[in-house]
């Protein structure tokens, strides 16, 4: 009789045991889905928040430190700088600069378009990235020395305005 007691309640405590793991697999795929929203709302409001800093009325100076900052946050980087093209004489200006050892500083850095890496991708258009610049010659070593940073590696896009990179 024991036997037969043993094989009705091996089903049981297997279904007892199914039911349990499936109630677990159902809170944590809850839990996901409640990260994920969390992590897509906390994407919404910084992408909100750069929009209104940047829109906000300021000066054209605290406008680029601006957008080098959020620029930076976004991508979790330790430095950005911005260079604008100075159609006059083909060369990238530096504008702003975070990260640098003298940060805020402004220094008269000049890059003729196509030399380093920010002169290529502002000569292309087409962004590039460089993961170790210890084994790559294009990076831009006037523009490190001049804001006491240089960089391990390289994130770099160009910025546009009305379909013209600047």
């Amino acid at each position: 009789m024991d036997a037969a007691r043993a094989d009705v309640t091996a089903p049981a405590d297997a279904a007892d045991v199914i039911a349990r793991q499936q109630a677990e697999i159902d809170r944590l795929q809850r839990r996901i889905t409640e990260d994920h929203f969390a992590q897509d709302l906390r994407d919404a409001l910084a992408t909100a928040s750069a929009a209104a800093a940047i829109g906000a009325p300021v000066s054209y100076t605290s406008l680029l430190s601006m957008i080098v900052a959020t620029a930076a946050d976004i991508i979790d980087a330790s430095a950005a700088l911005l260079c604008l093209i100075d159609h006059a004489s083909d060369e990238l200006v530096l504008m702003g600069a975070l990260g640098s050892s003298d940060e805020g500083e402004t220094h008269e850095v000049r890059v003729p378009l196509g030399s380093g890496v920010a002169g290529l991708v502002a000569l292309t258009g087409h962004p590039m990235a460089i993961s170790d610049t210890a084994d790559d010659d294009r990076d831009a070593n006037d523009i490190a020395a001049a804001v006491g940073f240089t960089p391990k590696n390289i994130l770099c896009v160009p910025l546009s305005f009305q379909d013209e990179v600047i």
